[in-house]
């Protein structure tokens, strides 16, 4: 059981210590009309979203946090739509931004047609890019069927859950650039070698305006169901990477609705965290059905300091127990599979826990009957964290896959086999041995 406690333990030390900054800047989601925000002065899409991402939340490529880091690192804002393409921003990019322009990339197949499906992205940096920057990318995941899995050592990976990223912006060569990489198949977590980079044509074009410390990107949508964006900054003091945080603690946006799940109501508060644990029976730790198999914990929570009162109205669809969770395999015609799951609220009572085994394999899941809170968010959902990829189960995977768990305190989050074993000492008259 020590054993068990120690994972769980170290998955929450790395969330809090490295992304607890993310947590406590309340990252936001809204909106704005099409015609109050364009690329090269044309109307790309009839509304945009805004993702606010939060202050001074940078990163080394190591996942560790990165205070000292420049404002000019720092997204501020990132814009998504999607949309056809719209004839005016052919003609507008062609006038004000053309291939070999100082300011704009072209992919090597970027040749838009006006009924070709594209994804608006524009991102706004804290600072403009000084003269003597040394580079600055960004990167955008697109996900689709064939993404590659999430597992645990993954949760500082922005290749993770992805099919292919395109790198767009100032280069080390010091051109603007573009270009795409295909990593379907690479091993989930794996450093990518210089040999691997720009592998696929680059459908990408777009241009840097240093008045408004943006970078705006049409990208192609082509299967693409989900994307995450991050920028990697190159500094005196090394790469400094900054990933959009959504207000859950994700990364991946839905591109149907991009805004949909983070809007508040009710007058109750956001979930401020979701976040997937697996644990497998390989030690010998957990007594599972299959030896192979995985035990997954979800959590949903919100901030603690939030009011009691606040906190049971947001849970208060939750009846703990039994549930029955749907598994979707990802990347088979395998139909999905119903296994039984347990519903649990959390001591502090700030959060919601869902745990169930699932065989070894790349799974979505989702509860068979699904739950909402008051303010219409989905309890169990997993995009943000994982996209369509899905998460890798299996022997050997135990800690932490994705999300966010600074909303969560350890000692609030139970041990999945604990509880039931403190229930049957207690039933026994057996005290637990100390720690």
């Amino acid at each position: 059981m020590v054993e068990l406690k120690l994972a769980a333990g170290l998955a929450l030390a790395l969330v809090v210590g490295s992304a607890g900054v993310v947590a406590a800047a309340d990252p936001s989601v809204g909106s704005v009309k099409g015609d109050k925000y364009r690329m090269s002065g044309a109307i790309v899409a009839d509304k945009i979203n805004v993702l606010t991402d939060a202050d001074g939340d940078q990163t080394l490529s190591d996942g560790s946090a990165a205070p000292d880091a420049p404002k000019w690192t720092d997204v501020s804002k990132v814009y998504v739509a999607t949309n056809k393409t719209p004839a005016k921003l052919r003609t507008k990019m062609q006038q004000f931004h053309p291939p070999g322009a100082s300011d704009s990339f072209y992919g090597s197949e970027a040749r838009p047609l006006v009924d070709d499906k594209i994804i608006f992205v524009a991102v706004e940096m804290a600072k403009k890019l000084p003269g003597n920057a040394k580079g600055q990318l960004v990167e955008v995941g697109l996900a689709g069927a064939d993404a590659t899995p999430v597992q645990v050592g993954t949760e500082f990976d922005t290749r993770a859950g992805v099919e292919t990223f395109s790198l767009s912006g100032l280069f080390k060569t010091g051109a603007l650039a573009t270009g795409d990489t295909d990593v379907v198949g690479k091993e989930p977590g794996a450093d990518l070698q210089d040999a691997d980079y720009y592998n696929a044509d680059s459908g990408v074009y777009g241009f840097y305006d240093p008045k408004r410390a943006t970078w705006y990107l049409a990208i192609p949508r082509a299967g693409v169901a989900e994307i995450a964006v991050s920028v990697r900054s190159t500094t005196n003091g090394g790469q400094v990477v900054d990933r959009l945080a959504l207000p859950d603690g994700g990364h991946f946006i839905e591109l149907k609705d991009p805004s949909g799940g983070y809007k508040k109501g009710a007058g109750l508060p956001a979930l401020g965290c979701r976040a997937i644990e697996t644990f497998s029976g390989e030690g010998g730790v957990l007594e599972l059905s299959d030896i192979d198999a995985t035990f997954i914990r979800y959590t949903a929570g919100v901030d603690p300091s939030i009011g009691q009162n606040k906190r049971a109205d947001l849970f208060s669809a939750v009846a703990a127990g039994p549930v029955s969770v749907i598994l979707t395999p990802v990347g088979s015609g395998d139909e999905p599979t119903t296994v039984e799951g347990e519903l649990s609220i959390t001591p502090q009572e700030n959060a919601v826990q869902l745990t169930f085994e699932a065989p070894a394999g790349q799974w979505r899941f989702a509860l068979a009957d699904e739950l909402k809170t008051p303010a219409g968010e989905l309890l169990v959902d997993t995009s943000s964290l994982t996209g369509p990829a899905g998460v890798l189960t299996g022997p050997g995977l135990d800690g932490l896959v994705a999300g966010d768990l600074s909303c969560v305190t350890p000692e609030a989050v139970e041990d999945p086999v604990d509880a039931d074993a403190e229930s049957q000492d207690a039933a026994e008259g057996v005290e637990e041995p100390e720690a």
